[in-house]
């Protein structure tokens, strides 16, 4: 009884923790996603765009062509979102909106010389 009882609370204590997010620092962005939390640097991220999860539009991205080897390829049926990574979560703001602020963040945080070089 006592494990069932403690399986419960565990359930639901993942049901205010296991929350997503994205958060935009000056060196990259950190993304959590159910209970893994990632940090991609911008200098791995070629760029963001707005592409399909099945139905949903979602922002997409690729690793730049020197950091491709640091993360595990991830396949897709057909007619999902093409890009490396998706971030399917749109934090209440268009894809369209989410991608634009990721790109000029990107920008910023590596100065426009290294982000020509990083593609």
């Amino acid at each position: 009884m006592a494990v069932a009882t403690s399986i419960v609370v565990l359930k639901v204590l993942s049901l205010f923790t296991d929350r997503s997010y994205l958060r935009i620092e000056g060196e990259g962005f950190r993304l959590r996603r159910g209970n893994r939390e990632e940090f991609f640097p911008w200098v791995d991220v070629a760029g963001f765009r707005v592409g399909k999860y099945g139905s949903k539009r979602v922002v997409c991205f690729d690793y730049s062509s020197a950091a491709r080897h640091k993360y595990p390829a991830r396949s897709l049926p057909e007619g999902y979102a093409e890009g490396d990574e998706r971030i399917v979560d749109d934090y209440r703001l268009e894809p369209d909106a989410l991608a634009d602020i990721l790109n000029r963040s990107r920008v910023e945080g590596m100065g426009s010389a290294q982000v020509a070089s990083a593609r």
